[in-house]
């Protein structure tokens, strides 16, 4: 659970740090039996996605990846409809117990 925590709060900083206005990042939320998703995107201008899990020393989405994914789960970076920057996190439900 520690490593979870520790992978929101890297996605938070991210945003903090990149975006335009940290107020208006947007998050939903969903589960199901199995899983859950969060939804994350916000303006983030200039931001590209593919190279959001470069790794570089200090890129902490590309930490945040490699926990989703030592847990069972998939982190992912893209651009939504309006051109914001959307990073979307799946784990299993069991992670989150």
């Amino acid at each position: 659970m520690e490593q979870i925590r520790h992978l929101l709060r890297g996605i938070l900083q991210f945003f903090r740090r990149t975006v335009d206005a940290p107020q208006a990042i947007q998050f939903a939320g969903t589960a199901d039996s199995g899983s859950f998703q969060l939804r994350m995107s916000a303006n983030a201008p200039g931001v590209v996605p593919d190279s959001l899990f470069e790794a570089l020393e200090s890129n902490k989405l590309l930490t945040c990846r490699r926990i989703a994914e030592a847990n069972g789960g998939r982190f992912s970076a893209a651009n939504d409809e309006r051109g914001w920057l959307c990073l979307t996190l799946y784990l299993p439900v069991a992670v989150l117990a």
